[in-house]
């Protein structure tokens, strides 16, 4: 007999963290994962003007996005994961109907809307996905939470069914994620005022903001460079990519072999620096080599032409490129904070950034700004942002946050560790055992304080 309570053992439980991860990937998988072949297409492709309009079009999107973005984490407070998805699931739908509708039709006015619908309802969908990532996962995972959602990226069917309320989270050591309270407006508008003004977050703004910023202009050279079945094969292979390229960087960034966490990070932010300063670089110069000016007729070169190989192999390495460079943000960001409800502020402060970036670019790229200059903004800004990642991980990121905040339940391991190693004591503890009661519901509401005090950092 259904008694109302979901279960607390079992690997394919739908309140699991990993599987309340599973399903979010899946979701991207139905959703973004196919506005991001047609955006690498232009607008699918089809039409002269196509790639115009898919650049006008996404100015549009995520110039509503960024006001959105940073909102939604408030909006997942109150709404909680399962609603705020479905509802962001709705702008896909449109917008891929809207794109079908200018390549049969011609008129802009459809696909401009759905744009616009698009930057609201997506910012309610990955600032979901951004708070899964973050808050479900200990902190030994949250790379591989990240990764698994790249790797993965209907839908809405999906989420109504398979999505569960964040306090019904369980872990597979039995124990829930926090204590969740009823949300308050002021509490929820102050807390974002203060995640605005939190000086690590004002540092981590420019990272945010170049996390994506290398679509617009990769998907124009694309589309201007290469005949359209050419590049719908660098658009496949773009994709592809991104499989197993995150896959390598979780590896690293969750490597118990590598014994500090900020060390882990700031290996991460190493690798993908590299491949990121050397693939812009190596892009600037190709297009400087080679005269790829949009002003000019497009050379339309096909995969079976001699100079289709060093614009492909730059093109897909601006994939991991996408891919990574936003993963070590996000990463970081995770680093700060075991606490859910910062946890949702933080990813929509981070969608937010992100958009603005991507407003941006694309507005660039509609003004028909040349290659060129777009690659030398882009290099320097890269720079900048990773300058940023660095000193926020060696500054603010600790070894771990357990027993630092006041409604976070500690995992079991996370607890054993600590104990055996002396940086707690037997009333932190205890302090445990009161929260998970409180979060099964065993006791009423009680004043929960952190156990900071026992913990040696």
């Amino acid at each position: 007999m259904w008694t109302g309570k979901l279960p607390v053992k079992g690997r394919f439980r739908r309140n699991r963290p990993f599987n309340q991860n599973f399903v979010m990937g899946c979701i991207l998988f139905c959703l973004p994962g196919i506005y991001l072949a047609l955006t690498g297409l232009g607008a699918g492709g089809g039409r002269p003007s196509s790639q115009h309009v898919a650049s006008l079009t996404n100015s549009i999107l995520y110039g509503v996005y960024t006001f959105f973005g940073w909102c939604a984490g408030t909006i997942l407070n109150y709404l909680k994961p399962r609603y705020t998805i479905a509802i962001g699931a709705l702008g896909y739908p449109l917008y891929v109907g809207s794109l079908w509708y200018y390549d049969r039709i011609g008129v802009e006015a459809f696909p401009l809307f759905a744009g616009a619908f698009l930057g609201f309802t997506a910012a309610l969908l990955w600032t979901s996905s951004g708070f899964i990532q973050f808050a479900y996962a200990e902190e030994k995972d949250k790379a591989k939470y990240i990764t698994y959602q790249w790797v993965l990226t209907s839908a809405i069917v999906m989420d109504l069914l398979l999505i569960v309320d964040p306090k019904d989270v369980v872990r597979d050591d039995g124990r829930h994620i926090a204590i969740f309270k009823e949300p308050n407006l002021k509490e929820e508008l102050s807390g974002v005022l203060a995640v605005m003004m939190d000086p690590k977050i004002i540092i981590l703004l420019l990272p945010m903001y170049v996390g994506e910023v290398c679509l617009a202009l990769t998907s124009s050279i694309n589309s201007y460079y290469f005949n359209l079945r050419t590049r719908s094969l660098n658009n496949l292979l773009f994709q592809a990519i991104m499989i197993p390229a995150p896959i390598a960087l979780a590896w690293v960034m969750d490597n118990p072999r590598i014994m500090s966490r900020r060390n882990r990070g700031l290996s991460g932010v190493a690798i993908v620096g590299t491949i990121t300063m050397a693939s812009t670089a190596g892009l600037l110069g190709w297009v400087m080599r080679n005269n790829i000016d949009r002003s000019l007729t497009s050379p339309a070169v096909d995969w079976t032409d001699s100079a289709f190989a060093s614009g492909f192999v730059l093109y897909v390495l601006s994939g991991i490129v996408y891919a990574c460079f936003q993963i070590t943000v996000q990463w970081t960001l995770s680093a700060l904070t075991n606490d859910p409800v910062l946890c949702a502020r933080y990813a929509g402060a981070f969608k937010g950034t992100v958009s603005l970036g991507m407003c941006i670019s694309f507005t660039i790229d509609a003004k028909s700004v040349s290659f060129q200059t777009q690659l030398v903004v882009d290099l320097v800004l890269y720079a900048a942002g990773l300058a940023c990642l660095v000193y926020v991980i060696m500054v603010y990121v600790k070894d771990t946050n357990y027993f630092l905040e006041s409604d976070v339940i500690v995992p079991a391991y996370a607890e054993e560790k600590a104990l055996a190693q002396g940086d707690v004591q037997q009333t932190a503890v205890e302090e445990m055992r009161l929260r998970e009661a409180v979060a099964e519901g065993k006791t009423g509401s009680v004043s929960v304080a952190p156990a900071s005090s026992d913990l040696t950092l």
